[in-house]
């Protein structure tokens, strides 16, 4: 996870004085900390192969009735390399036909900022048996990048995690569901303090690629709480990873309003996800 952490706006969204790198609250560094933290899985999809080529892991329920995945096969799913990341990024314009409180327009936020995987210094998760929930893979993978997008209501972080092979990346997110299933809530410990966070049980979409998306809580110290959705998705040998945060005030069941759905953002990512695997020579 990154620890590249943008200042608070000086300027209010639409002010001539504002300055071309978008700048984001101080709660931005929690939300990116616990972007792929925030995925304590409780229910899974039921996946299947969705009539396209691509091999989607099943689950099978277990002994202690939660959902566990299954075998399935690897052969014919896309296989990205590090030049082809940037095509799963979803593009401003998507944001701001999606995400209610985007509709006035996003900025990218961080820019030059180098993308960085895992824990900075200084930050542990608590209990440490959920850390691999925090870094989606147990060890450095072969590429990571992330991006960030805002304005003064809405924060959007999407993060792309390679692993070499289609194989690999499908027994990385079998494990981060095995670690996530005991984390519905949990703190992520850093510099500034500690962050609470409580995740909803995910819900079932029904899409191409395997995924999960739910609503969070997340409290930080110093800072308002955040209303978030949140998601993953298992797109070949990449493991793609989203957040969208508001400021959740007196009601955060209304701030998660400008955030839209979990089902239409998990649609967005999983058109983006197709377009790319269909891109790929």
């Amino acid at each position: 996870m990154s620890a590249n952490v943008p200042e608070r706006p000086a300027t209010a969204a639409g002010d001539a004085s504002t300055t071309s790198r978008r700048r984001v609250p101080r709660w931005w560094w929690w939300s990116a900390a616990v972007t792929v933290l925030v995925a304590g899985v409780l229910l899974m999809r039921l996946w299947g192969n969705g009539g396209g080529g691509s091999a989607l892991p099943s689950v099978v329920e277990s002994g202690a009735g939660l959902l566990t995945p299954g075998p399935s096969p690897v052969a014919g799913a896309p296989i990205f390399d590090a030049s082809d990341l940037d095509s799963l990024f979803v593009t401003p314009g998507t944001l701001e036909d999606t995400l209610p409180g985007a509709a006035d327009g996003v900025e990218e936020v961080g820019q030059g900022a180098v993308a960085a995987w895992g824990l900075g210094a200084g930050e542990q998760v608590s209990p440490a048996s959920c850390t691999v929930a925090a870094t989606v893979v147990d060890g450095p993978p072969a590429a990571f990048d992330e991006r960030s997008w805002g304005n003064e209501r809405v924060v959007f972080e999407q993060q792309v995690t390679l692993l070499e092979s289609a194989a690999a990346a499908e027994q990385a997110f079998r494990t981060l569901v095995t670690v996530v299933d005991a984390c519905p809530e949990y703190l992520l410990q850093g510099p500034d303090g500690e962050a609470r966070v409580v995740a909803s049980p995910a819900i079932e979409d029904q899409g191409f690629f395997p995924s999960l998306a739910q609503a969070v809580d997340l409290a930080a110290p110093g800072d308002d709480p955040q209303a978030q959705l949140h998601g993953h998705l298992l797109v070949g040998n990449v493991i793609v990873t989203w957040t969208a945060s508001v400021d959740a005030g007196d009601d955060p069941a209304r701030a998660r309003q400008q955030l839209g759905s979990e089902a239409d953002l998990d649609a967005m990512m999983q058109e983006q996800a197709r377009a790319a695997a269909s891109a790929l020579p």
